[in-house]
């Protein structure tokens, strides 16, 4: 009888260490990782490229060195599904590089530098003509340049040259508006998420042009 009882007892024993008794569970906190990634800033790095779109027809016939041009960006600039920089935001570049036509002698010509866009919350982002690590000031090609600098008279002589032997017409040079341009961004673009996804914001100041541009075929993505 009593080996018996101590069977029984031993038996539960072997029961409870094999399964414990059940303890109620706490249901861990929730994470914050997705709220931070709902509230966290989204970035763009350094030299991402911003497609342009120009806004105003422009002739080297009436333009000056220095002057600024209206543009606007093309397609929206994203961050992991995010849009940081959304098309239509209103950009600036600046006309650099004029030559006058001249009759019989040679054709008009200038480039478009951009400058920097505006957001919709009214911060001014800085745009270089290329990306970061092309031959820009702070580019590491510098040297190159630096290396090509003795042979700049060289070039100026075969230019000279080449128009003296094949004359231009004269023509002036000009960029119709709705023209496709880029720029890159000369910095880390950091913005807060619950800017961008405040439904208060309004259009960029540049959408009812880029949307005429598009609507009428006018705007021909160059990449």
């Amino acid at each position: 009888m009593i080996r018996r009882f101590l069977q029984s007892v031993l038996c539960l024993l072997t029961l409870c260490l094999i399964h414990p008794p059940l303890l109620p569970t706490q249901t861990p906190p929730p994470s914050n990782r997705t709220q931070d990634n709902q509230i966290g800033p989204v970035a763009l790095k350094k030299g991402t490229e911003v497609r342009l779109v120009l806004l105003e027809t422009v002739s080297s016939a009436t333009v000056r060195n220095g002057q600024t041009v209206r543009m606007a960006v093309a397609l929206d600039v994203t961050s992991n599904g995010v849009i940081v920089i959304p098309k239509g935001t209103p950009a600036t570049g600046e006309i650099t590089q004029l030559r006058k036509a001249v009759p019989k002698e040679r054709d008009g010509h200038f480039e478009i530098k951009p400058m920097d866009l505006t957001l919709p919350g009214g911060a001014h982002v800085k745009l270089h003509e290329y990306p970061p690590d092309a031959c820009e000031p702070d580019g590491p090609c510098w040297l190159l340049k630096a290396l090509a600098m003795p042979l700049y008279p060289l070039f100026l002589i075969h230019d000279a040259a080449e128009r003296r032997d094949y004359p231009e017409e004269g023509k002036e040079f000009v960029e119709q508006e709705c023209s496709p341009e880029s720029g890159f961004l000369a910095a880390k673009l950091s913005v807060q998420r619950t800017n961008l996804d405040s439904s208060d914001q309004t259009l960029p100041a540049g959408t009812a042009s880029l949307a005429a541009c598009m609507a009428e075929g006018r705007y021909k993505d160059r990449y």
